[in-house]
């Protein structure tokens, strides 16, 4: 029952996805999701108790899991030299930014704040995942007598404005065309390189 009931779960979080990036937050609502669907609305109110909710759900649950592949990579064992885990991070971090699916659901989230806390929340599930992760692997690695003030924090945020530069802000206005493989692993190494002699070899 319970296989049978999150797989119905993950059926409404996706046909809600759909319609909330086709139809935007506010033109959508829960009798255009039932009808994608093919159900009705009380099946999505015995999952979620509002739209709200069900925007939030959905567009967090179609990323996490890329967003999982990335941040696994931190994980590396301590005998990984550190500048190899970032680059390998690095690269697909980036990716994942870079994804248009991620990029659709940003932009949905942008031009929706107003209609909740969609912004804070994708923030968190995203960037601020990511860069707590990203604390957790340098906490491990970096000696302390090398950090600049802020500490662990603001040299994951360092490591990350380098690796993305303005690339996402650009992707986000579609100005330009998307890095190649290449491209990205350019930037990967490069930002991993910069922290590596900034602060493990000082």
């Amino acid at each position: 029952m319970r296989v049978k009931t999150d797989s119905q779960r993950m059926s409404v979080l996706k046909a809600a996805g759909e319609v909330f990036r086709e139809e935007g937050y506010e033109r959508a609502s829960m009798n255009h999701v039932a009808k994608r669907l093919g159900g009705s609305k009380g099946t999505l109110y015995s999952y979620f108790s509002s739209k709200q909710e069900l925007f939030a759900a959905a567009m967090l649950s179609s990323i996490e899991g890329v967003a999982f592949d990335a941040f696994h990579l931190l994980e590396a064992d301590v005998e990984v030299p550190l500048e190899k885990v970032l680059t390998a991070f690095g690269s697909a971090y980036l990716r994942f930014l870079l994804r248009e699916e991620l990029l659709e659901i940003t932009r949905l989230a942008i031009a929706e704040a107003k209609a909740g806390d969609w912004g804070a929340r994708l923030y968190a599930e995203t960037v601020g995942d990511g860069l707590k992760s990203i604390q957790s692997l340098l906490a491990r690695r970096l000696p302390s007598l090398t950090l600049p003030e802020g500490g662990i924090e603001a040299v994951a945020r360092q490591y990350r404005a380098v690796l993305t530069s303005d690339l996402i802000e650009r992707r986000l206005r579609n100005i330009g065309e998307a890095p190649d493989e290449a491209a990205i692993d350019r930037m990967s190494r490069a930002a991993a390189a910069l922290i590596v002699r900034a602060y493990e070899n000082r």
